[in-house]
């Protein structure tokens, strides 16, 4: 388990499920340092003078994937994962090492990822990396 208090951005489209999100965080020790429900939302939430400690983000924002942000979560080496009630045959081949979180979620399911992606976000962000450059 992680013991560290994290400062999280939450980039999801669905108000009830971002609400949900938000309370494991809470529940687990976390702060929400920003929340977002577009592309443009959470971009924005990372361009603020803060820096998070962690993104997480749906994959599928009302229809448009949120795969801008996560670029951007790579580029500002940014430790994050996906939660998404979708296949995963679609996410990027820059972005296939990212963890994926299914939806319906525990609480349980989102530490697991927490203290995963922490664990192995540096070889992550760096294979995204090279294959950006690409």
């Amino acid at each position: 388990m992680v013991v560290q208090q994290l400062s999280v951005v939450v980039i999801e489209d669905e108000y009830l499920i971002s609400l949900l999100l938000n309370d494991m965080l809470n529940d687990l020790g976390h702060t929400i340092a920003g929340t977002g429900r577009t592309v443009a939302e959470g971009l924005g939430c990372l361009a603020s003078q803060a820096r998070p400690d962690l993104a997480i983000l749906d994959i599928n924002l009302n229809g448009e994937y949120s795969y801008p942000i996560a670029r951007r979560c790579v580029e500002m080496e940014l430790p994050f994962f996906f939660v998404t009630g979708f296949a995963h045959d679609g996410i990027p081949r820059e972005l296939g090492d990212v963890i994926v979180v299914d939806k319906p979620y525990t609480q349980h399911d989102i530490a697991a990822a927490i203290d995963q992606t922490l664990a192995t976000y540096r070889g992550t962000v760096r294979a995204a990396q090279h294959r950006l450059a690409r």
